[in-house]
């Protein structure tokens, strides 16, 4: 079993390679592997936390095993909302999808968060059913992938 090291940081404490190794692997999977083309850099990173799971056996900047970006509610957001979820190929075979959302959740139970939202992937809703959460709303296109919204009520 590999060792992780997870990182819960505001967009102005992630470092530079910080900043590139996430914004590579949400080009190579949501870009290039599953052939969307969309504004990815959509100006909202900068109010989000990120979370990283970092390979400690990497030392280099490709140890970015998986990553989310989390929203708290504030006053336009009346719930808090989990996005850009992500798993590096080289690590979906270890339920790494699994441990990240869990360590997410109980991230945002920390910070009071009462519900959750989260804009999923079709072919995930089983994933996301897993973990507590329910469809709330009927499949809808965004950027030619099939969504739905999913709410987990904690």
């Amino acid at each position: 079993m590999k060792n992780f090291i997870w990182k819960f940081l505001p967009f102005n404490e992630l470092s530079n390679n910080q900043l590139y190794s996430v914004l590579a692997l949400r080009e190579e999977v949501f870009e290039i592997e599953q052939n969307c083309i969309y504004q990815d850099l959509d100006f909202q990173d900068q109010m989000a936390i990120h979370i990283l799971c970092l390979d400690s056996s990497k030392e280099s900047n490709d140890g970015l095993a998986a990553y989310c970006r989390v929203f708290t509610t504030n006053a336009e957001r009346s719930e808090a909302v989990i996005g850009r979820v992500i798993v590096n190929k080289n690590y979906r075979s270890q339920k790494l999808g699994y441990e990240l959302m869990n360590k997410v959740i109980e991230f945002l139970k920390s910070k009071g968060e009462a519900k959750i939202k989260i804009a999923a992937q079709a072919h995930l809703k089983r994933f996301y059913e897993n973990l507590g959460f329910v469809w709330i709303s009927d499949d809808y296109d965004l950027d030619g992938i099939p969504h739905l919204d999913m709410r987990l009520v904690v």
